[in-house]
């Protein structure tokens, strides 16, 4: 750790903790969603203060501030008009298109199996929250990349010390941190049967991260996914926005 810098060494503990003990999360017998959200803490602290690489900032609370903001514009929220009235005021090629691109993650997501709760995660009740999770971490990415070119140069932040991860990767991995949980069965059979988000997790990781990233060729390239992993869907990728 370098103590010569207190920040760096609070949150490297703090994120070092978390990143070692994945394999308790992903086994069910905790979840850190909790202890990460009090790092975070949203938007009541200072991120500055709790999160002095940026890469992790934008990667947590910039991806929940782009989620909110895709939500004006997915299934539901393109229904209505800059004064918040119901109103037509797509052209009816830009619905066609929207519609042709939504079918693509509707049948991306129906072909996620959730294990705990025995189902598949259903497309189309998740097409609003998936259209906002894949738009979301794409905006904010790219927030990032614009701040890193602006405010710095272009010069990259310093990595975080005890991880052996460069600040792209940061970036995804603090995501998916946000959305680490862990469901009982009977939570996760009622998420599927009402609930509008894909749930947090699946044989294949969690469909809010794993559907999300799989489709976006920023975090194939952080990562270096080769073409058979099940993170890079590669020409089947789906963009809504």
């Amino acid at each position: 750790m370098d103590n010569k810098d207190p920040s760096i060494t609070t949150l490297s503990r703090r994120f070092l903790y978390r990143y070692l003990d994945y394999a308790r999360v992903t086994t069910g017998t905790t979840s850190l969603t909790p202890h990460w959200d009090k790092c975070v803490n949203y938007v009541e602290n200072s991120l500055q203060r709790c999160c002095a690489l940026l890469s992790l900032s934008y990667g947590a609370i910039g991806v929940i501030v782009g989620h909110e903001l895709t939500h004006g514009f997915d299934n539901n929220g393109r229904k209505y008009d800059k004064n918040g009235n119901l109103d037509q005021w797509w052209s009816n090629s830009s619905v066609t298109a929207f519609t042709e691109k939504t079918q693509c993650m509707i049948e991306q997501y129906n072909n996620y199996h959730w294990e705990e709760a025995g189902l598949n995660v259903r497309g189309t009740r998740t097409l609003a929250e998936n259209i906002a999770d894949n738009g979301g971490v794409r905006e904010a990415f790219r927030a990032y990349r614009r701040w890193v070119d602006e405010s710095r140069a272009g010069v990259e932040e310093p990595l975080l010390p005890g991880v052996e991860l460069n600040n792209n990767q940061l970036f995804f991995l603090s995501y998916a941190h946000v959305r680490c949980n862990s469901y009982r069965p009977e939570a996760a059979r009622e998420q599927i049967q009402s609930g509008a988000h894909s749930p947090p997790k699946s044989e294949v990781g969690s469909n809010e991260v794993i559907g999300a990233m799989s489709n976006y060729d920023e975090f194939r390239k952080a990562f270096r996914c080769d073409d058979s992993s099940v993170m890079n869907r590669g020409a089947q990728s789906c963009r809504v926005w």
